[in-house]
């Protein structure tokens, strides 16, 4: 079963959240697992925001899963280049690469930028 709603609470640490379902008069859902590209060999760490809404899928023995978010009218993307990948902070604060001219921008708008290593090598071609 599929189903729309908004992130109603997140837990940060098992990385799971509660979505507010208002087609089923307001009903909270228990933990749902939310997905991730990897978890085995690496690791994604972006939870939703409270409010976001998102497509939630129950398999038939009832658990649930987050698959993400999506964009609509009132939401859309900040970029609108096919070339480019995009995650955009809402601080200031950007990563962007593009990958038709082989560029990565870091921009840190509000903040400090840290880059810690046993060696760090800045190579200019």
């Amino acid at each position: 079963m599929v189903r729309i709603g908004k992130i109603s609470s997140v837990d940060e640490k098992r990385g799971t959240a509660r979505v507010l379902f208002p087609d089923r008069q307001n009903s909270v859902s228990g933990d749902l697992l939310i997905i991730v590209p990897f978890t085995l060999s690496g690791n994604v760490y972006y939870m939703p925001e409270i409010n976001e809404r998102v497509v939630c899928i129950y398999d038939e023995n009832g658990t649930g899963f987050i698959l993400g978010s999506f964009y609509a009218d009132n939401r859309l993307p900040s970029q609108g280049d096919k070339n480019k990948a995009y995650i955009d902070f809402n601080d200031g604060t950007v990563l962007m690469y593009d990958k038709k001219e082989k560029v990565l921008d870091i921009i840190c708008g509000n903040g400090e930028i840290n880059i810690v290593g046993k060696k760090v090598n800045i190579i200019e071609k």
